[in-house]
């Protein structure tokens, strides 16, 4: 092992950490035929589950093993890594779940949490989130987001129906057995104080998932095609909690999964690169090679430090300098991952172009994954937060909410 990155984890979670590594093999072998085809990985998610990691972000309280952390801790942040190196697609699928119920367990009620998880644990669900990203018009002159759902909403006595909707992005949803729906409050007026989560059991009717991700250059085997909603009809009591309530009760956010599934792909790319120059000794006395390798082993190590960093951050530190710690991580597993896939055909050489070789996969992988936010914008963040001091864990939703607010424990 070229890094130990479990030192000083509890024993507990080293041994999560490990049931990942040992799936990962399997994985790896399976990686090709998934990328080839697009097809879902439901053997490997069978295992993960059967392993016990779909349950390491559903609280300890209501049948999970997650920590207090959820998915911003260690074990599901380098339980995706180690997956990440095997295969990103499957990684990509994983970190879905993780988000959604994560998403679950910080806004639900009480009572909502123990039956959704309840049930979720007893009958094995996976669950999809459905949701936003920021608008890039807007966010030039405002850090608010705009749900990139075009929704037209009607609410009556039971709830809401969502006449029609559209969503362009939706990993893992087709094949999930509930759907963290957003949608926003209809009496609210901005998005940030509005923003509500619903969870959506996948065999009602209204939803409709289309092709088109079949396309994508990589992460092909997540599912991640459009979808189109019809008379989606959501229930008062499957409403999460209360409007706005993701931008302002729950700290947690999904960069610090992101960035654990690019640092593994980008470790992925060095572990083949050293793999293949090992046996041939010749290339050992070449010195801007072995410089090259220097760095990235360097840059590795620094993303991975940066994974671990962030996750005793979120133990530790309030929720905006968590945050702002693994947008810094996020940054460097990114640029990581780039240089990583990118240096790996220099090094290795024309053996890397060969089909069967995982090279060309890891790049494409990782310019996928490397997507989900304009990074000019995590760095406007990073930026502004050292210039002010002022981080705001939910700065993509929304401002942060006033002084007054935070006293009165109202989070607005």
């Amino acid at each position: 092992m070229l890094y130990d990155y479990t030192l000083g984890l509890r024993e507990d979670e080293i041994e999560a950490i490990n049931r990942a590594r040992d799936l990962a093999p399997g994985f790896a072998e399976r990686a090709a035929h998934h990328d080839e085809t697009g097809e879902f990985p439901h053997e490997n998610l069978a295992r993960l589950d059967a392993a016990g990691l779909m349950d390491v972000v559903i609280p300890r309280e209501f049948g999970g093993t997650g920590s207090p952390e959820l998915f911003c801790g260690a074990v599901p942040t380098f339980v995706v890594f180690e997956i990440a190196k095997a295969c990103a697609g499957t990684a990509w699928c994983l970190l879905s779940h993780y988000h959604a119920t994560g998403q679950v367990a910080g806004v639900a009620t009480a009572e909502q949490a123990k039956e959704i998880f309840g049930r979720a644990v007893a009958n094995r669900e996976r669950f999809a989130t459905i949701g936003s990203e920021i608008n890039i018009q807007n966010a030039q002159t405002s850090t608010e987001a705009a749900l990139s759902i075009d929704q037209d909403t009607i609410t009556d006595d039971e709830g809401l129906i969502i006449r029609s909707g559209f969503k362009g992005f939706t990993s893992t949803a087709a094949f999930a057995d509930r759907i963290v729906w957003w949608h926003k409050d209809p009496e609210s007026m901005g998005l940030a104080e509005g923003l509500l989560l619903s969870l959506v059991p996948r065999d009602r009717s209204g939803w409709n998932f289309l092709p088109g991700w079949e396309n994508a250059i990589g992460i092909r085997c997540s599912a991640s095609g459009p979808a189109k909603v019809e008379n989606l009809r959501i229930y008062r009591d499957e409403i999460l909690g209360g409007p706005g309530d993701w931008t302002y009760k729950h700290p947690y956010t999904h960069e610090l999964l992101y960035a654990a599934l690019l640092t593994g792909i980008a470790a992925a790319a060095y572990d083949g690169t050293l793999e293949a120059v090992r046996g041939r000794t010749e290339l050992h006395t070449d010195r801007a090679l072995m410089n090259y390798i220097g760095e990235m082993s360097s840059a590795v190590q620094a993303a991975i430090a940066g994974l671990r960093y962030a996750t005793e951050a979120w133990k530790a530190l309030p929720s905006g300098d968590a945050h702002h710690i693994t947008i810094r991580a996020l940054h460097t597993a990114k640029e990581t991952a780039q240089e990583a896939t990118r240096r790996s055909f220099e090094l290795v050489g024309t053996r890397a172009a060969m089909r069967k070789a995982p090279f060309d996969r890891y790049r494409r992988d990782s310019r996928v994954a490397s997507l989900h936010t304009r990074e000019w914008q995590h760095m406007e963040w990073v930026a502004r937060g050292d210039l002010t001091g002022e981080r705001f864990a939910k700065e993509k939703y929304g401002p942060a909410p006033s002084a007054a607010a935070v006293e009165a424990g109202t989070g607005r």
